[in-house]
């Protein structure tokens, strides 16, 4: 039995949330479940106000009437900004690194220097052995480097092949 310091109330110990692991093995919290959970909504419902969706690129509000770990304003900008981030992560980049070379580019392709044919946007090419990237390409470039391995070698004996059968 112990006593909650919130309601004063003596409760077996199942009603007191484990804080963390001590010597003798876990220790309980000095306010019981319930009180904490009553004190969280005391917190929300005095805290409430009205805020923006965290896709910086939405202009939404969520009402203060949203549950309170409500983040986005749709599943469409929460789905934005999950695989955005995951991207990045696997380059050991940002979205500013990606915004960096997009203006030292001039928004064009490292490669061929056209836009995006097909309307994506321009791919963040990246070395697969370090995952260092190197610069942004578009479908069709991303699509022929990958093709090749990014092996120069391979890309070179490609270049000698079509310089053999040019016409012009």
């Amino acid at each position: 039995m112990k006593v909650c310091r919130s309601c004063l109330k003596a409760k077996d110990d199942c009603y007191f949330a484990t804080s963390r692991r001590g010597a003798n093995g876990p220790i309980l919290k000095n306010i019981c479940k319930s009180c904490i959970t009553s004190r969280r909504h005391e917190y929300i419902e005095v805290n409430r106000v009205d805020r923006p969706c965290l896709n910086r690129n939405c202009e939404q509000v969520l009402p203060s009437t949203a549950h309170p770990t409500k983040m986005y304003c749709s599943r469409r900008c929460s789905s934005y900004v999950a695989e955005r981030n995951s991207r990045f992560a696997l380059f050991n980049s940002t979205q500013a690194d990606y915004d960096r070379l997009f203006v030292e580019q001039a928004g064009k392709c490292a490669i061929c220097k056209e836009d995006c044919s097909t309307g994506r946007k321009l791919a963040f090419d990246h070395d697969h052995s370090t995952n260092t990237g190197r610069g942004l390409l578009c479908y069709s470039c991303n699509v022929g480097l990958g093709s090749f391995k990014d092996n120069p070698l391979s890309l070179l004996a490609a270049i000698d092949y079509l310089a053999a059968y040019d016409q012009g």
